[in-house]
Formats: C-alpha cells, structure tokens, sequence
C-alpha cells in the first residue's frame, strides 16, 4: 500500500480522486486538513515498517510523531537527507504513474474491480495532470451517493472525465436504480507503458462503444515538454460525434486562441497550451475538492464528427 501511494501522491502531498470518495477515516489526528491530502502516510509506513525508502519529497511527519514518537525523530532526519519521486504502474487497479520535477501523471486503463464495480466511474484511457503543483487536468470527484441520485450519475459519467465520449453514450451502461453497479464493457487493455528519464509512452484501449474501438496513446518528453494525445478509432461503420474532454481544475485562468487554449494554473506558477486543430468549445462544468462540496469548474471539448477510421491528435506544451 504504502509502495502504491508513493506514486499516487502528488507534489503537494494530495492524491486524484479516481473512482469513489467519500472522505471515510477513522483516526485523524491533524483535523483541518485536506480530505484528499495523504502527505502523511509515507511517514507512518517508514516508521512501521522502518524503511526510509517509503518517504517521497511531499511527506508530513504531523501524525506519525503520535504514533510512532520515537522513530518518527529518526525518520525526520534522515527524510532530510535524500527523498526521491518514482514513477511506476499498479497495474491490478488500472494506473499508471509518471512524475518528475515538472509534471505528476495518472492514466487510468484497466478492469473496474470486483462483482459490481460499486465504486468505480467511466473514466477509462482518462488521464490526471499537475503540472509545477498546480492541477491542471482533474478527475471531478464523487460530490454525493445516495443523498442525491442524480449527481451521483453526473459525477460518474464519461463526459465528466479526461477521455472520449462517442454519440453521447457511455462507456459501461448505467442501471437504473444501481447506483453501486457499474457493468463491464469496456474490457480494457494496456499494450505498452515505458518510462525513462526523458518521460513515458503509454498505449491503451477499451471497447465500450463496440463496435468502435477506442485506442489512445500518450507520449511525454521531459527535455521538450511536451505531452502527444493521440485517439484512434477503429470500425467507425457509420457518421459518428465524438467529443475529446479536457477538465479543467476550478480557478485556472483560460484563454482561447485559434487552435489553442491558453491555460496558467492557480498559483501563476505553471502554463501549458492545449493544440488541436478540430473544432472545440469551453463547457461548464463540475469539481467535488471533497463528499459533499461543489466547485465550478469548465471543461474544453474538441469535436469531430466522423464516418470511417480516423486519428485525432491533441498536443499539450508545457510552460508555453
């Protein structure tokens, strides 16, 4: 566990909400803080497993000198000395990891768990992106279960993440009355994940819009900075909409230009630009920082309407 967070959290000690939260957690011995933060795990699993290796640059020693006061000193100073970030797959829950001094990446591809996949979303070939710790490209979160049905759909649905809606459908069906249910269809598929220090390329497929294949592979240059977004389609019988979604984190500043969006993160410290030459249009939308609170937030949506195989290509460059 421990081992898997070291890739999930991100440079400012919080982790993407991909699937479900609901904020659950028992002991909290630092009230106040973000309920999606985790900065202050690592220092528990180094002190209880006595392993520094488990330490990543973000970590937070608040709760672990409760639990563990005296090994918590020990870890502190060595935490001081040499604290590195990693880059990696947990393959069995479907994400992928790439992250350096620039960028924190998570790409979702894989099954959505066990019997009725109560906790998963449609967010498969979806990516997450951070970029100078400012949230660029967000996961919008759970925002509510039960206590309202219908934002929970909302918030589960395709088109309220980072991937490809076809003709306004699904990837898996939603059942009516089954808010906890999410069945199989896409049956997703890595076909290739490298990494070096120079970045990572990753390909991926699903087949929820059968029989449409769905097909997207990311590279990422570090000494470039620049990120490729390529959406393959294959068996396109037929005229077809498809709507490439980028959502965006509450409070980022966005301008429009011809093929482009001009996006700078909240804190001014992080710029990028979002090219693709298809036609496009910023849409409201929806970000849930925790259960139960709402942020507006905007989404850009690139379009194509298309009858036979095609490829569409969208091209991130960082601090543009």
């Amino acid at each position: 566990m421990f081992s898997v967070l070291s890739l999930l959290i991100k440079p400012d000690g919080r982790v993407n909400q991909v699937g479900d939260n609901d904020n659950g957690r028992f002991f909290i011995f630092s009230p106040g803080n973000d309920p999606v933060c985790q900065s202050h795990m690592p220092g528990l699993g180094a002190c209880f497993f006595k392993n520094a290796g488990l330490l990543i640059p973000s970590t937070t020693f608040s709760e672990s000198r409760w639990v563990f006061p005296e090994t918590a000193q020990s870890m502190e100073s060595r935490f001081q000395a040499a604290p590195t970030t990693a880059s990696g797959a947990c393959a069995d829950a479907g994400w992928y990891v790439f992250q350096n001094d620039q960028i924190h990446v998570q790409i979702v591809c894989g099954n959505k768990g066990k019997k009725s996949s109560g906790h998963a979303h449609n967010d498969k070939l979806s990516f997450c992106l951070q970029v100078g710790g400012d949230d660029i490209l967000v996961d919008p979160g759970t925002y509510f279960y039960t206590s309202n049905l219908e934002a929970r759909n909302r918030f589960r649905k395709t088109s309220s993440h980072n991937t490809v809606v076809v003709d306004g459908k699904e990837q898996n069906p939603f059942l009516p009355g089954a808010h906890f249910a999410l069945p199989e269809r896409t049956r997703a598929e890595v076909l290739q994940w490298k990494i070096d220090e120079n970045g990572f390329e990753f390909e991926g497929s699903h087949r929820g819009y059968s029989p449409i294949l769905h097909h997207r592979r990311i590279l990422y240059s570090s000494s470039k900075k620049v990120m490729t977004i390529h959406d393959r389609f294959e068996g396109v019988k037929k005229p077809g909409k498809f709507e490439i979604v980028f959502q965006l984190a509450p409070g980022i500043q966005l301008l429009q230009e011809e093929n482009a969006f001009l996006i700078q993160g909240q804190s001014g410290n992080s710029s990028l630009r979002i090219v693709s030459t298809a036609a496009s249009e910023i849409q409201a939308s929806e970000f849930s920082p925790s259960y139960g609170l709402l942020l507006p937030s905007r989404k850009i949506v690139f379009k194509r309407e298309e009858s036979r195989d095609f490829t569409h290509e969208t091209v991130i460059l960082l601090n543009s």
